[in-house]
């Protein structure tokens, strides 16, 4: 049975968690700062840090900015620490997928100029 204390948010480790994704993604702290509007960029260091969570808003663009859902951006007391648990080659897929899948959100598919092949 879970623990009840076990659903809450982690803060530390979500922090850890957004400085991994966005780092694998190649943003920098400036350029996140910039999409999300941000004066000063002392409240992603403080995300990071797990001093503080984003705000529904910012936890909604940085999905939209990583191509994931949000509940995938926070992690519980539950969940593993980043990277931990990860075979090496599962670590190295799962950048992969990252990296293919900002690619791919950046540069959207133009499906009139792909030609179709009959199998």
């Amino acid at each position: 049975m879970r623990k009840e204390e076990d659903s809450y948010i982690d803060v530390e480790q979500t922090g850890r968690w957004l400085k991994y994704c966005l780092k694998e993604a190649g943003y920098s702290v400036k350029e996140v700062q910039g999409y999300l509007h941000l004066e000063c960029p002392q409240s992603i260091y403080r995300w990071f840090k797990g001093k503080m969570l984003p705000t529904v808003e910012h936890l909604y663009s940085l999905s939209k900015l990583l191509g994931v859902h949000m509940e995938e951006l926070l992690k519980t007391k539950e969940d593993m620490s980043v990277g931990s648990g990860l075979e090496p080659k599962n670590k190295r897929l799962f950048i992969y997928w990252k990296r293919l899948n900002v690619y791919i959100c950046n540069n959207p598919i133009d499906w009139n100029s792909v030609e179709s092949y009959d199998f």
